[in-house]
Order: C-alpha cells, then sequence, then structure tokens
C-alpha cells in the first residue's frame, strides 16, 4: 500500500482530470519554518514515507544537508529545490524545500520569522 499520513498542512493543491486525483502537493506544515525546522519536518516526512511502505526513487537527487544552503540561493526565492524521492506503484513522490522569503527583503515583512522563511512541499504523481 502507497498510502501514508501527513501533518496538518498550510495548503494542499489538487490536480484532478475526468474525475481522477491525477496529482497532488500538499505542505505538512502550518507557519514558515526556519531552516532548521524545514531540515527536522523533512526528516519527520522521510520517516513517515519510508515506513508507509515507498521506496527510494534511485534517480532522485538527494543534496546532503550543507549543499542545500547554496542550492537555494542558484534559485530564486520561491523556487523548489528537491531533496528526497520515492516511488511506490507508478506513483512517484518529491519532497521539495523552498525558501519563500529571504532575511531582509520587503517580501520577508509578510512572515513572522526574523530569518529566511522556508516551506517544505510533498508532490506526487504518476512517474513520467
Amino acid at each position: 500500500s502507497c498510502s501514508v499520513t501527513f501533518p496538518e498542512g498550510r495548503y494542499a493543491a489538487l490536480d484532478v482530470n475526468g474525475g481522477k486525483l491525477v496529482d497532488f502537493d500538499l505542505s505538512p506544515h502550518l507557519q514558515y519554518l526556519t531552516f532548521d525546522e524545514a531540515l527536522r519536518l523533512n526528516q519527520v516526512v522521510t520517516q513517515q514515507v519510508e515506513a508507509s511502505g515507498w521506496k527510494k526513487d534511485p534517480a532522485a537527487h538527494r543534496p546532503s544537508v550543507s549543499e542545500i544552503p547554496m542550492r537555494l540561493d542558484q534559485v530564486s526565492d520561491g523556487r523548489k529545490i528537491n531533496v528526497d524521492g520515492w516511488l511506490c506503484s507508478g506513483q512517484a513522490m518529491q519532497l521539495q524545500l523552498q525558501r519563500q522569503y529571504k532575511a531582509g527583503t520587503a517580501a520577508a515583512g509578510r512572515s513572522e520569522l526574523k530569518g529566511d522563511s522556508y516551506v517544505v512541499t510533498v508532490s506526487v504523481g504518476p512517474v513520467v
């Protein structure tokens, strides 16, 4: 079985085609996270997913913890990077991290955090 339960989330986006769920994205947290909180949540999600029978995707890129900030600096704020991936019964799951707001920018005022604000996303869809 590929079922897995995640904590309450900030948002979920569903893609439905012909009355069937094709893919979805969800954020398994309610508020913006610090970098350390995002890393801890990534560990929790990884444990839940793997305990639910999902297998590591051998093709998924898994940046090291020290590599993640550099990778985030290479993309625009709000863009996601993949940090892990799994496969189960023809479905692919990606664990993604994004820096929503960089500290010191005008947009950072939208966050309750003093430093950078992060969002963790789980994305599930058919294997392509």
